[in-house]
């Protein structure tokens, strides 16, 4: 993902937080903690998420791919939320990529 192999990428642990945590220390990552489908077309939708983190210990299996098949299919909304995206990206400090 860092290195731009690969468009979007997921995840998985216990909760989901800590995963998420340690993704979103690399850049060009926004990485969110999704445990239902809303959830995850927010993620997409509104912050343009590249990378999804589920938690075994949220989720069941089934509603864990029915999260992974939404997020997928979700696009990005653009418009208002672009000047997020933009404040997030240029706050970046971490040297990872």
């Amino acid at each position: 993902m860092a290195r731009g192999d690969f468009e979007r990428g997921i995840v998985l642990g216990g909760s989901g937080n800590g995963e998420a945590i340690v993704a979103n220390r690399v850049r060009g990552i926004r990485c969110g903690v999704c445990w239902t489908e809303q959830l995850a077309i927010w993620n997409r939708a509104h912050n343009d998420g590249n990378v999804l983190s589920i938690g075994q210990r949220t989720v069941d299996e089934p509603l864990a791919f029915a999260i992974v098949r939404t997020w997928l299919k979700t696009d990005f909304e653009g418009g208002r939320h672009l000047i997020r995206i933009r404040k997030s990206t240029a706050a970046e400090t971490y040297p990872y990529s």
